[in-house]
């Protein structure tokens, strides 16, 4: 039969106070407080990995006391043991999360602005560069900034060039519209 874990509360973990060796405070179903010698309260998730054979332990870090307080902990630790009920590892989730979110980023409008920017910064006057990057941020990357580039069709570009177009800015509408181009190009 397990063992059962009293639950820590905020008092207990405040006045844990750092000993010559670390220790540990558990919370109970994985959870726990290291307590370094230096001070340091981090928070940490004790499991065993799915599918090993024998059951490998394993263990991941959630972040430091008061960084993340103890409701996050738990709720962390929730979201853990929910993976693991589904047999995925919670470390491989966080780290195919984590990649995710990266490409999610990489392929967004403003990062391929940006890397436009950078690539045209030798090429062309930096007088130049500078009004173009101007239009780009007042016409393009508010409405743009945060969509996959894939993303980016007519439908979605037609709104955001009729506004200085509405706005009886010709000159702007040519400019954002070449601009557009020259980025999305970039991008190819």
């Amino acid at each position: 039969m397990a063992r059962s874990t009293t639950p820590l509360n905020s008092t207990q973990i405040d006045k844990a106070k750092p000993k010559e060796k670390e220790y540990t405070l558990a919370d109970g179903k994985g959870l726990y407080l290291l307590v370094k010698p230096n001070g340091t309260k981090l928070w940490r998730f004790n499991y065993y990995k799915p599918y090993t054979n024998p059951k490998k332990q394993a263990l991941i870090s959630i972040g430091s006391y008061p960084d993340v307080s103890l409701q996050q902990a738990r709720q962390t630790k929730d979201e853990y043991n929910a993976l693991l009920a589904q047999n995925i590892d919670p470390q491989a989730h966080r780290i195919e999360t984590t990649i995710t979110e990266q490409n999610r980023l990489v392929n967004t409008f403003a990062y391929v602005a940006e890397q436009w920017k950078a690539s045209k910064e030798d090429v062309i006057k930096p007088l130049t560069l500078s009004k173009n990057w101007r239009i780009a941020e007042i016409y393009l990357l508010p409405h743009l900034k945060d969509l996959p580039i894939d993303k980016i069709i007519p439908a979605v570009v037609k709104p955001v060039l009729d506004i200085p177009y509405k706005a009886n800015k010709a000159k702007m509408f040519r400019k954002s519209m070449r601009l557009l181009n020259e980025i999305l190009d970039y991008r190819k």
